[in-house]
C-alpha cells in the first residue's frame, strides 16, 4: 500500500501520531511566518527590505550568503532581507494567492512559471545547481548504491510528496529517467514499474526538510531521496543513524534565483534587488554555496572534496522538451497520478 502521511488523518499507532503532530507544527509554523510576512512586509515596507522567497532546503545557504552581502554593505544603507521557506510548489502557490516576494529561488523554472515573475526567472542563467542524492539507515543494511536497487522489491522508498516539494518531483522525474533508459522509451514497461515501486513508497507530505525528518524518527523506509545538499548536510553529522550513498548519475537540477515582476516597485527597491542578486553571482557568493552543498555555476570554483563524484546529466540532453516531460509527469493524469492511482485501483481487487 502507500501510506501517505497527511495531517487530516488521524492514526491510532502512536508512532504515526507523533509524526502527524510534528508535521502539524512545522506547517503551523510555516503558515504563521508565511502570514507575517505577508502582513507586514508587503507592501508599505521599506525600500531597503527584501522578502526573498525560497525552497525548503535552502535555509542555511541563505542565512549564510544574506549575512555575508549585509557585511558588504554600508552601515546606514544596509539591506535588510527577510526569507520565506517551504516546499517549492506550496511557496508557487503562495506567490500565485499574493504573497508580495521580491526575489524568487524555486527548485525547479517549472515551479516559477506558476508565477507572474517567470518572464524575468526564465531570462536568468542558472546560480547553482544541484542534483537527487540518497539517504539510507546507517550501515546500509539493504545494500543500496545505484538507482536499479531503488526498484528492488525488498527496498522500500520514501520521497517528500510531488504535490508540496520541487524535490519530491525531480526524485520521480529520476526515477522515470532510469526507466526510460533502461526500457528504451517503451511507456508501457515504464508505467508498470512506477506502479510497483509506488505499491511500496511512501509519500511523505511536507517539504524536503521536514520530511527528512519524518524519515529518520518515523518511517518504515529504507531508503530517501532527497537533494545532494541535504544529503551532504546529513553526512556531516557524526552522531546521524543514516547514511549518505551517492548513485553513479544523477539529473542536474538548476537552480534559479530572480526578482519578481511589480510594476509598483521603486527604483530605490530595484536599486537594492539588483545590488543583491549581483552579489548572489559573485566569486564570494559561489564559494559560500559551494561549502554548503550546492554545486556553483561559476566553472572557476574549486568544490570541497566532501562533493561526489556523481556525473551529472541534464534532463534535455534525454529528453528533447523537458516542458512536455514535465507536464506529462505532474499534470493531471500525468504519469505520477496514473503510477498513484492504478495502485490504489490493484489494492481494491480482492
Amino acid at each position: 500500500m502507500i501510506p501517505i502521511w497527511n495531517i487530516g488523518d488521524i492514526s491510532k499507532s502512536s508512532s504515526l501520531s507523533r509524526a502527524h503532530a510534528l508535521a502539524a507544527l512545522f506547517l503551523i509554523v510555516g503558515i504563521l511566518l508565511t502570514l507575517i510576512l505577508v502582513h507586514y512586509l508587503a507592501p508599505s515596507r521599506p525600500p531597503n527590505t527584501l522578502l526573498h522567497v525560497s525552497y525548503d532546503a535552502s535555509r542555511e545557504l541563505f542565512e549564510n550568503l544574506n549575512q555575508a552581502y549585509t557585511n558588504t554593505q554600508a552601515a546606514d544603507s544596509a539591506i535588510k532581507i527577510h526569507m520565506s521557506h517551504a516546499g517549492s510548489i506550496r511557496q508557487a502557490r503562495n506567490l500565485t494567492k499574493g504573497l508580495k516576494a521580491d526575489v524568487v529561488s524555486l527548485a525547479s523554472i517549472h515551479d516559477a512559471k506558476l508565477i507572474d515573475g517567470f518572464p524575468l526567472i526564465a531570462k536568468q542563467p542558472a546560480t547553482f545547481h544541484s542534483s537527487v542524492a540518497f539517504i539510507v539507515r546507517q550501515g546500509n543494511p539493504k545494500m543500496i548504491h545505484d538507482w536499479g536497487d531503488v526498484f528492488r522489491e525488498d527496498v522500500r522508498l520514501a520521497i517528500p510528496s510531488p504535490s508540496e516539494s520541487g524535490i519530491g518531483r525531480w526524485a520521480f522525474l529520476s526515477l522515470y529517467s532510469y526507466l526510460h533508459t533502461k526500457h528504451s522509451g517503451n511507456e508501457k514497461a515504464i508505467a508498470a514499474d512506477l506502479s510497483q515501486l509506488m505499491s511500496n513508497t511512501e509519500i511523505i507530505n511536507n517539504g524536503s526538510r521536514t520530511a527528512l525528518a519524518l524519515f529518520k524518527t518515523h518511517s518504515s523506509a529504507d531508503l530517501f531521496l532527497t537533494w545532494e545538499s541535504e544529503v551532504l548536510r546529513t553526512s556531516k553529522d557524526a552522531n546521524e543513524t543514516l547514511q549518505a550513498i551517492y548513485p553513479a548519475e544523477s539529473v542536474q537540477i538548476d537552480i534559479y534565483i530572480a526578482p519578481r515582476n511589480a510594476a509598483s516597485r521603486s527604483v530605490a527597491t530595484q536599486e537594492y534587488i539588483d545590488s543583491y542578486l549581483l552579489f548572489l553571482s559573485s566569486q564570494p557568493a559561489q564559494e559560500i554555496a559551494a561549502r554548503f552543498g550546492f554545486r556553483p555555476s561559476d566553472p572557476s570554483i574549486t568544490l570541497p572534496e566532501t562533493f561526489p563524484k556523481t556525473q551529472l546529466y541534464k534532463i534535455e540532453d534525454r529528453f528533447p522538451d523537458p516542458d512536455l516531460l514535465w507536464q506529462s509527469l505532474f499534470e493531471d493524469e500525468g504519469s505520477l497520478e496514473k503510477a498513484l492511482w492504478l495502485t490504489a485501483s490493484q489494492r481494491l481487487v480482492p
